[in-house]
Protein backbone atom coordinates (compact mmCIF):
# COMPACT_ATOMS: atom_id res chain seq x y z
CA UNK A 1 0.00 0.00 0.00
CA UNK A 2 1.41 3.41 -0.96
CA UNK A 3 2.09 5.78 1.90
CA UNK A 4 2.72 9.52 2.05
CA UNK A 5 3.98 12.05 4.58
CA UNK A 6 1.31 13.35 6.89
CA UNK A 7 0.36 16.99 6.19
CA UNK A 8 -0.62 19.07 9.22
CA UNK A 9 -0.78 22.45 7.45
CA UNK A 10 1.36 24.60 9.77
CA UNK A 11 4.99 24.93 8.63
CA UNK A 12 6.47 24.83 12.13
CA UNK A 13 4.75 21.61 13.13
CA UNK A 14 5.06 20.17 9.63
CA UNK A 15 8.85 20.43 10.02
CA UNK A 16 8.66 18.22 13.12
CA UNK A 17 6.44 15.70 11.30
CA UNK A 18 8.99 15.63 8.52
CA UNK A 19 11.84 15.15 11.02
CA UNK A 20 10.18 12.12 12.63
CA UNK A 21 9.05 10.73 9.27
CA UNK A 22 5.44 10.13 10.27
CA UNK A 23 3.49 8.78 7.28
CA UNK A 24 -0.03 7.73 6.49
CA UNK A 25 1.26 4.13 6.58
CA UNK A 26 2.13 4.49 10.26
CA UNK A 27 -1.35 5.82 11.00
CA UNK A 28 -3.00 3.01 9.04
CA UNK A 29 -0.96 0.34 10.87
CA UNK A 30 -2.16 1.72 14.20
CA UNK A 31 -5.74 1.99 12.94
CA UNK A 32 -5.67 -1.70 12.04
CA UNK A 33 -4.40 -2.52 15.55
CA UNK A 34 -7.11 -0.38 17.16
CA UNK A 35 -9.44 -3.27 18.07
CA UNK A 36 -6.62 -4.76 20.14
CA UNK A 37 -5.59 -1.46 21.78
CA UNK A 38 -8.71 0.60 22.45
CA UNK A 39 -9.35 -1.08 25.82
CA UNK A 40 -5.89 -0.08 27.13
CA UNK A 41 -6.90 3.44 28.20
CA UNK A 42 -7.54 2.54 31.84
CA UNK A 43 -4.40 0.37 32.11
CA UNK A 44 -2.25 3.09 30.58
CA UNK A 45 -3.68 5.74 32.91
CA UNK A 46 -3.09 3.45 35.91
CA UNK A 47 0.54 2.77 34.96
CA UNK A 48 1.16 6.41 34.03
CA UNK A 49 -0.09 7.90 37.31
CA UNK A 50 1.43 5.14 39.41
CA UNK A 51 4.78 6.35 38.09
CA UNK A 52 3.94 10.06 38.41
CA UNK A 53 2.52 9.92 41.93
CA UNK A 54 5.63 8.11 43.14
CA UNK A 55 7.44 11.45 42.68
CA UNK A 56 6.52 13.78 45.63
CA UNK A 57 7.15 16.92 43.62
CA UNK A 58 4.95 15.80 40.73
CA UNK A 59 2.18 14.62 43.06
CA UNK A 60 2.12 18.03 44.79
CA UNK A 61 2.02 19.75 41.40
CA UNK A 62 -1.00 17.69 40.31
CA UNK A 63 -2.91 18.32 43.54
CA UNK A 64 -2.21 22.04 43.29
CA UNK A 65 -3.68 22.40 39.80
CA UNK A 66 -6.18 19.56 39.34
CA UNK A 67 -7.17 16.08 40.57
CA UNK A 68 -5.87 12.65 39.60
CA UNK A 69 -9.38 11.52 38.60
CA UNK A 70 -9.82 14.40 36.17
CA UNK A 71 -6.37 13.89 34.68
CA UNK A 72 -7.02 10.16 34.29
CA UNK A 73 -10.06 10.92 32.15
CA UNK A 74 -8.05 13.39 30.09
CA UNK A 75 -5.28 10.84 29.54
CA UNK A 76 -7.74 8.09 28.52
CA UNK A 77 -9.26 10.49 25.97
CA UNK A 78 -5.81 11.37 24.64
CA UNK A 79 -4.77 7.69 24.29
CA UNK A 80 -7.89 7.00 22.27
CA UNK A 81 -6.71 9.47 19.59
CA UNK A 82 -3.41 7.65 19.12
CA UNK A 83 -4.90 4.85 16.99
CA UNK A 84 -7.65 6.84 15.34
CA UNK A 85 -5.72 6.83 12.04
CA UNK A 86 -5.89 10.66 11.88
CA UNK A 87 -3.12 13.20 12.38
CA UNK A 88 -4.06 16.66 11.14
CA UNK A 89 -4.17 20.32 12.13
CA UNK A 90 -6.70 19.71 14.92
CA UNK A 91 -4.68 16.88 16.43
CA UNK A 92 -1.53 19.01 16.37
CA UNK A 93 -3.39 21.94 17.98
CA UNK A 94 -4.41 19.58 20.81
CA UNK A 95 -0.77 18.53 21.33
CA UNK A 96 0.31 22.18 21.36
CA UNK A 97 -2.23 22.92 24.06
CA UNK A 98 -0.81 20.06 26.12
CA UNK A 99 2.67 21.60 25.89
CA UNK A 100 1.40 25.05 26.88
CA UNK A 101 -0.53 23.65 29.84
CA UNK A 102 2.57 21.79 31.02
CA UNK A 103 4.51 25.05 30.88
CA UNK A 104 1.76 26.99 32.68
CA UNK A 105 1.64 24.54 35.60
CA UNK A 106 5.46 24.31 35.50
CA UNK A 107 5.55 20.57 34.89
CA UNK A 108 9.16 19.55 34.23
CA UNK A 109 9.57 18.54 30.60
CA UNK A 110 11.65 15.55 31.65
CA UNK A 111 8.81 14.31 33.83
CA UNK A 112 6.42 14.29 30.86
CA UNK A 113 8.88 12.50 28.59
CA UNK A 114 9.83 10.01 31.30
CA UNK A 115 6.22 9.19 32.12
CA UNK A 116 5.53 8.58 28.44
CA UNK A 117 7.88 5.60 28.66
CA UNK A 118 5.28 3.93 30.90
CA UNK A 119 2.65 4.29 28.16
CA UNK A 120 5.05 2.88 25.61
CA UNK A 121 5.70 -0.21 27.70
CA UNK A 122 2.00 -0.98 28.14
CA UNK A 123 1.22 -0.60 24.42
CA UNK A 124 4.32 -2.50 23.28
CA UNK A 125 3.48 -5.44 25.52
CA UNK A 126 -0.03 -5.56 24.08
CA UNK A 127 1.25 -5.44 20.49
CA UNK A 128 3.69 -8.26 21.17
CA UNK A 129 0.92 -10.31 22.74
CA UNK A 130 -1.38 -9.75 19.75
CA UNK A 131 1.11 -9.97 16.86
CA UNK A 132 3.81 -12.19 18.39
CA UNK A 133 3.27 -14.79 15.68
CA UNK A 134 3.17 -12.19 12.88
CA UNK A 135 6.61 -10.53 12.90
CA UNK A 136 5.99 -8.29 9.90
CA UNK A 137 2.67 -6.98 11.23
CA UNK A 138 4.23 -6.55 14.67
CA UNK A 139 7.08 -4.56 13.15
CA UNK A 140 4.67 -2.29 11.26
CA UNK A 141 2.51 -1.73 14.35
CA UNK A 142 5.47 -0.98 16.62
CA UNK A 143 7.05 1.30 13.99
CA UNK A 144 3.76 3.16 13.62
CA UNK A 145 3.34 3.45 17.40
CA UNK A 146 6.90 4.62 18.05
CA UNK A 147 6.92 7.14 15.18
CA UNK A 148 3.54 8.57 16.17
CA UNK A 149 4.42 8.90 19.87
CA UNK A 150 7.81 10.40 19.05
CA UNK A 151 6.07 12.95 16.85
CA UNK A 152 3.63 13.72 19.67
CA UNK A 153 6.40 14.12 22.22
CA UNK A 154 8.41 16.35 19.86
CA UNK A 155 5.42 18.66 19.23
CA UNK A 156 4.48 18.82 22.93
CA UNK A 157 8.11 19.51 23.88
CA UNK A 158 8.46 22.23 21.23
CA UNK A 159 5.20 23.88 22.34
CA UNK A 160 6.44 23.70 25.93
CA UNK A 161 9.75 25.35 24.98
CA UNK A 162 8.04 27.98 22.81
CA UNK A 163 5.66 28.89 25.66
CA UNK A 164 8.54 29.15 28.10
CA UNK A 165 10.56 31.26 25.65
CA UNK A 166 7.55 33.50 25.16
CA UNK A 167 7.14 33.95 28.90
CA UNK A 168 10.85 34.58 29.26
CA UNK A 169 10.79 37.15 26.46
CA UNK A 170 7.80 38.89 28.04
CA UNK A 171 9.54 38.83 31.40
CA UNK A 172 12.74 40.25 29.92
CA UNK A 173 10.81 42.96 28.08
CA UNK A 174 8.96 43.85 31.28
CA UNK A 175 12.19 43.83 33.23
CA UNK A 176 13.87 45.98 30.59
CA UNK A 177 11.01 48.51 30.62
CA UNK A 178 10.97 48.58 34.43
CA UNK A 179 14.74 48.88 34.55
CA UNK A 180 14.68 51.75 32.08
CA UNK A 181 12.03 53.51 34.14
CA UNK A 182 13.95 52.95 37.37
CA UNK A 183 17.17 54.04 35.67
CA UNK A 184 15.49 57.23 34.46
CA UNK A 185 14.02 57.90 37.90
CA UNK A 186 17.39 57.16 39.49
CA UNK A 187 19.04 59.62 37.11
CA UNK A 188 16.45 62.27 38.00
CA UNK A 189 16.97 61.52 41.68
CA UNK A 190 20.70 61.84 41.16
CA UNK A 191 20.20 65.25 39.60
CA UNK A 192 18.02 66.29 42.53
CA UNK A 193 20.63 65.04 44.96
CA UNK A 194 23.30 66.99 43.07
CA UNK A 195 21.17 70.09 43.49
CA UNK A 196 20.85 69.26 47.20
CA UNK A 197 24.62 68.96 47.44
CA UNK A 198 25.02 72.36 45.83
CA UNK A 199 22.36 73.84 48.12
CA UNK A 200 24.03 72.28 51.17
CA UNK A 201 27.40 73.64 50.10
CA UNK A 202 25.85 77.06 49.50
CA UNK A 203 24.15 76.88 52.90
CA UNK A 204 27.45 75.92 54.52
CA UNK A 205 29.16 78.88 52.86
CA UNK A 206 26.37 81.25 53.92
CA UNK A 207 26.50 79.97 57.50
CA UNK A 208 30.25 80.47 57.43
CA UNK A 209 29.81 84.06 56.32
CA UNK A 210 27.17 84.64 59.00
CA UNK A 211 29.45 83.13 61.61
CA UNK A 212 32.28 85.45 60.50
CA UNK A 213 29.94 88.47 60.69
CA UNK A 214 28.84 87.42 64.18
CA UNK A 215 32.47 87.13 65.23
CA UNK A 216 33.18 90.65 63.95
CA UNK A 217 30.09 91.93 65.77
CA UNK A 218 31.20 90.27 68.97
CA UNK A 219 34.65 91.80 68.66
CA UNK A 220 33.09 95.25 68.12
CA UNK A 221 30.80 94.81 71.13
CA UNK A 222 33.72 93.74 73.28
CA UNK A 223 35.68 96.79 72.11
CA UNK A 224 32.75 99.13 72.91
CA UNK A 225 32.41 97.50 76.31
CA UNK A 226 36.08 98.04 77.02
CA UNK A 227 35.83 101.69 75.95
CA UNK A 228 32.74 102.18 78.13
CA UNK A 229 34.62 100.67 81.06
CA UNK A 230 37.52 103.03 80.48
CA UNK A 231 35.11 105.99 80.23
CA UNK A 232 33.42 104.96 83.48
CA UNK A 233 36.84 104.78 85.13
CA UNK A 234 37.68 108.26 83.84
CA UNK A 235 34.37 109.58 85.22
CA UNK A 236 35.27 108.14 88.61
CA UNK A 237 38.59 109.97 88.46
CA UNK A 238 36.83 113.20 87.50
CA UNK A 239 34.50 112.71 90.46
CA UNK A 240 37.55 112.37 92.66
CA UNK A 241 39.09 115.54 91.23
CA UNK A 242 35.79 117.39 91.60
CA UNK A 243 35.60 116.29 95.20
CA UNK A 244 39.14 117.53 95.79
CA UNK A 245 38.43 120.86 94.12
CA UNK A 246 35.18 121.14 96.12
CA UNK A 247 37.14 120.64 99.32
CA UNK A 248 39.64 123.30 98.28
CA UNK A 249 36.76 125.64 97.37
CA UNK A 250 35.20 125.16 100.79
CA UNK A 251 38.49 125.87 102.46
CA UNK A 252 38.98 128.94 100.25
CA UNK A 253 35.57 130.29 101.21
CA UNK A 254 36.41 129.75 104.87
CA UNK A 255 39.73 131.54 104.44
CA UNK A 256 37.99 134.37 102.59
CA UNK A 257 35.55 134.75 105.46
CA UNK A 258 38.35 134.82 107.98
CA UNK A 259 40.22 137.37 105.83
CA UNK A 260 37.21 139.67 105.68
CA UNK A 261 36.85 139.45 109.46
CA UNK A 262 40.47 140.37 110.00
CA UNK A 263 40.22 143.20 107.41
CA UNK A 264 37.23 144.60 109.28
CA UNK A 265 39.24 144.54 112.48
CA UNK A 266 42.08 146.39 110.76
CA UNK A 267 39.78 149.22 109.78
CA UNK A 268 41.05 151.51 107.05
CA UNK A 269 44.30 149.62 106.91
CA UNK A 270 42.51 146.41 106.02
CA UNK A 271 40.08 147.84 103.48
CA UNK A 272 42.14 146.81 100.42
CA UNK A 273 42.66 143.37 101.83
CA UNK A 274 38.90 143.10 102.38
CA UNK A 275 38.25 143.72 98.68
CA UNK A 276 40.62 140.93 97.73
CA UNK A 277 39.09 138.64 100.29
CA UNK A 278 35.64 139.43 98.88
CA UNK A 279 36.78 138.55 95.33
CA UNK A 280 38.37 135.33 96.51
CA UNK A 281 35.15 134.36 98.30
CA UNK A 282 33.10 135.12 95.15
CA UNK A 283 35.51 132.98 93.05
CA UNK A 284 35.24 130.14 95.52
CA UNK A 285 31.45 130.33 95.33
CA UNK A 286 31.44 130.25 91.52
CA UNK A 287 33.84 127.32 91.63
CA UNK A 288 31.51 125.46 93.97
CA UNK A 289 28.57 126.10 91.67
CA UNK A 290 30.57 124.90 88.65
CA UNK A 291 31.58 121.78 90.54
CA UNK A 292 27.90 121.03 91.24
CA UNK A 293 27.14 121.27 87.52
CA UNK A 294 30.13 119.06 86.68
CA UNK A 295 29.04 116.53 89.27
CA UNK A 296 25.52 116.45 87.83
CA UNK A 297 26.92 115.94 84.29
CA UNK A 298 29.23 113.20 85.54
CA UNK A 299 26.33 111.46 87.30
CA UNK A 300 24.24 111.62 84.12
CA UNK A 301 27.17 110.31 82.07
CA UNK A 302 27.68 107.52 84.57
CA UNK A 303 24.01 106.58 84.26
CA UNK A 304 24.31 106.53 80.46
CA UNK A 305 27.49 104.47 80.63
CA UNK A 306 25.82 102.06 83.05
CA UNK A 307 22.92 101.68 80.58
CA UNK A 308 25.38 101.15 77.74
CA UNK A 309 27.21 98.56 79.80
CA UNK A 310 23.95 96.75 80.55
CA UNK A 311 23.03 96.85 76.85
CA UNK A 312 26.49 95.58 75.93
CA UNK A 313 26.18 92.71 78.41
CA UNK A 314 22.78 91.80 76.92
CA UNK A 315 24.12 92.09 73.36
CA UNK A 316 27.12 89.96 74.33
CA UNK A 317 24.78 87.27 75.64
CA UNK A 318 22.67 87.50 72.47
CA UNK A 319 25.73 87.29 70.27
CA UNK A 320 26.88 84.27 72.26
CA UNK A 321 23.55 82.58 71.61
CA UNK A 322 23.77 83.49 67.92
CA UNK A 323 27.30 82.15 67.78
CA UNK A 324 26.20 78.87 69.35
CA UNK A 325 23.24 78.59 66.96
CA UNK A 326 25.45 79.48 64.00
CA UNK A 327 28.02 76.89 64.99
CA UNK A 328 25.25 74.29 65.34
CA UNK A 329 23.76 75.21 61.96
CA UNK A 330 27.20 75.11 60.36
CA UNK A 331 27.87 71.65 61.78
CA UNK A 332 24.40 70.49 60.71
CA UNK A 333 24.88 71.79 57.18
CA UNK A 334 28.27 70.16 56.98
CA UNK A 335 26.86 66.82 58.15
CA UNK A 336 23.96 67.14 55.70
CA UNK A 337 26.36 67.94 52.89
CA UNK A 338 28.46 64.87 53.65
CA UNK A 339 25.39 62.65 53.90
CA UNK A 340 23.96 64.00 50.64
CA UNK A 341 27.29 63.42 48.92
CA UNK A 342 27.24 59.81 50.19
CA UNK A 343 23.66 59.37 48.96
CA UNK A 344 24.69 60.84 45.60
CA UNK A 345 27.50 58.30 45.35
CA UNK A 346 25.16 55.42 46.19
CA UNK A 347 22.55 56.64 43.69
CA UNK A 348 25.27 56.82 41.06
CA UNK A 349 26.14 53.18 41.72
CA UNK A 350 22.44 52.22 41.57
CA UNK A 351 22.02 54.10 38.30
CA UNK A 352 25.05 52.35 36.81
CA UNK A 353 23.66 48.99 37.97
CA UNK A 354 20.22 49.72 36.50
CA UNK A 355 21.74 50.77 33.17
CA UNK A 356 23.67 47.50 33.17
CA UNK A 357 20.43 45.57 33.82
CA UNK A 358 18.73 47.46 30.99
CA UNK A 359 21.57 46.61 28.61
CA UNK A 360 21.58 42.93 29.63
CA UNK A 361 17.78 42.66 29.49
CA UNK A 362 17.67 44.29 26.05
CA UNK A 363 20.42 41.98 24.80
CA UNK A 364 18.65 38.90 26.17
CA UNK A 365 15.27 39.96 24.75
CA UNK A 366 16.74 40.66 21.33
CA UNK A 367 18.87 37.50 21.43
Amino acid sequence: MATSTVNVGDRTWQAIVDYTGLTTGHLEALARARPHLEDLGADIAEEFYRHVLAQPGLAALIHRHSTVERLRETLVGYVGTLWSGRYDRDVVAHRVRIGKVHDRIQLPLGAYLGAFVQIDQVVTRRLVDVYGTEPETLLEAIAGWRTLTQTDMAIVAQAFIDARDERLTTLLETLSAASQQVAAQTTETGESVTACVQAAESGTASIGEAWSAVEHMNEAIVEVGEQAARLAEQLKRIDGIVATIGSISDQTKLLSLNARIEAARAGDHGRGFAVVAEEVGALAERTAQSLVVISEHNAASADVIAGVTTAIDSATADVGAVRAATNGAHASFETTREQVIEVSRMIGEIAAGMHSIVDQSTFSAEG
